[in-house]
């Protein structure tokens, strides 16, 4: 039996920002309206790469503030990679301060539980902005060794969507093989 690689991956990002939307155009293949998840949902979905299988592990959290404090620590602790996701400017409450706000927050808090963990920054909703520019300019402001992609991504019509987790899943050259599902280890 080949060993299993697994890359648990958790999303973060304030409510309505298009997390599940994301996840569910890569695990099925569909865009729908969901309403906003409650505490933590869990999604497997195996992908190869380079002629590997890789477990990814996702864990799609509720971003609404009252949800927040309810997701275990250890969901933090043993992610492989977050996915902080932020819709950039698509309503009229957007601001910059407070979209900078949110994903500081959401790297602060993976990184103070996890500071080995690699992060990807995500804007959604790109289907519905007008300056791709200015959003990737934004990303680049958030300078830590542990970024490891920035993407610009539509649920609605896909766009780098699966870019998304084929960066996440590539993370598995760094991971030993393990032959049970109790813990990831890292080199």
């Amino acid at each position: 039996m080949e060993d299993e690689i697994i890359v648990p991956i958790i999303f973060l990002g304030s409510s309505g920002v298009g997390k599940t939307c994301l996840i569910n155009r890569f695990v099925s293949d569909i865009f729908e309206d969901v309403e906003p998840s409650i505490g933590l949902n869990y999604v497997p979905k195996d992908v190869n790469i380079n002629g590997k299988t890789i477990q990814l592990q996702i864990y799609d959290t509720a971003g609404q503030e009252k949800f927040q404090g309810t997701i275990p620590d250890k969901f933090f602790r043993q992610a492989r990679v977050g996915i902080i996701c932020f819709s950039y400017l698509t309503n009229e409450y957007d601001t910059i301060e407070s979209i900078t706000s949110d994903v500081q927050k959401y790297i602060t808090r993976l990184y103070d539980l996890n500071p080995t963990c690699k992060v990807i920054l995500t804007a959604t909703k790109c289907d519905l902005c007008t300056n791709d520019e200015q959003i990737e300019d934004f990303m680049k402001g958030f300078d830590y060794d542990n970024i490891i992609g920035r993407f610009l991504t539509s649920a609605k019509s896909g766009y780098q969507v699966n870019d998304v987790f084929e960066k996440a899943a590539s993370i598995y050259q760094s991971i030993k093989p393990i032959q049970n599902k109790k813990e990831v280890k890292i080199n």
